[in-house]
């Protein structure tokens, strides 16, 4: 069992600078702009194709990775970082457990150079603008009674999975327990689970502020668990190796990055 925080919020005090505060004044605008041109101007396109020649939902997926690529690229002052991976060669969908820590969790893991499908959980699907967006690209709300053979379905269709075990946003930027829900589905389908280290989301974007800080952006691919399926308890095993690598990952990258946040506590 993991121990309870110590504390409300594990971020240190910052001082909000005036470049801070135009950052979010910049950035929050423009994510509304994002949402509005991929609801109001690409939405009808996608939603014919969606119920046509594209039930996969493949395009709007592409186009919802294209459109937010820019804005992750520039948004916090650093060049987001997407290390390299080879899906390729895993021959087939696979089931990538992330940590979630900030809203910009789920369009910085899109990023990565593979298809797939993300399962989220109800508050996202009611949230204007977003919402509609989740729709289009066929993601998969997490409370559906149907979520497992639905998730079953799309990586027997060949699109992999992208699942926050945490089930939740992290209020300390602590991991939390991790659920069973992907692990159970790998048990099922034979397909790995890619452990996911996102890194700087939780101090660029933290739940329950509105500030956006510099903070550099990394998505990180950490290896390949395959499921033993003539283990009963083997999805324990992925379950528990999982957050190991994702909470080493993190650990390391407390140590070795410089801290940015010197360059919001500058003076303005």
């Amino acid at each position: 069992m993991n121990p309870a925080p110590t504390s409300h919020h594990a971020l240190p005090p910052r001082r909000l600078t005036l470049r801070t505060l135009l950052r979010t004044l910049i950035i929050l605008p423009w994510i509304f702009s994002y949402l509005c041109i991929y609801v109001f101007l690409l939405g009808p396109y996608l939603w014919i194709a969606g119920h046509t020649f594209d039930k996969q939902r493949c395009i709007a997926r592409r186009y919802a990775r294209g459109i937010f690529q820019h804005f992750l690229h520039h948004c916090c002052g650093h060049r987001l970082i997407v290390d390299p991976f080879p899906f390729d060669q895993l021959g087939g969908p696979c089931i990538m457990v992330a940590n979630h820590q900030s809203m910009l969790d789920i369009v910085m893991i899109m990023q990565l150079p593979i298809d797939a499908r993300c399962w989220a959980k109800k508050w996202p699907f009611r949230t204007p603008l977003l919402g509609i967006l989740l729709r289009l690209c066929g993601h998969l709300h997490v409370e559906d009674f149907n979520v497992l053979p639905d998730a079953r379905d799309c990586l027997e269709f060949g699109t992999s999975l992208y699942v926050f075990p945490e089930g939740t946003r992290s209020r300390t930027g602590r991991i939390s327990r991790f659920r069973d829900g992907a692990f159970l589905l790998a048990m099922k389908t034979g397909r790995p689970i890619i452990p996911i280290a996102i890194h700087g989301s939780f101090e660029c974007f933290p739940p329950g502020q509105l500030w956006v800080w510099t903070r550099h952006l990394r998505v990180e691919p950490l290896g390949v668990l395959w499921p033993d399926q003539s283990d009963p308890k083997g999805h324990i095993h992925l379950r528990r190796e999982s957050r190991r690598m994702i909470a080493h990952a993190l650990n390391q990258d407390k140590v070795s990055r410089p801290d940015s946040d010197s360059i919001d506590t500058a003076a303005a």
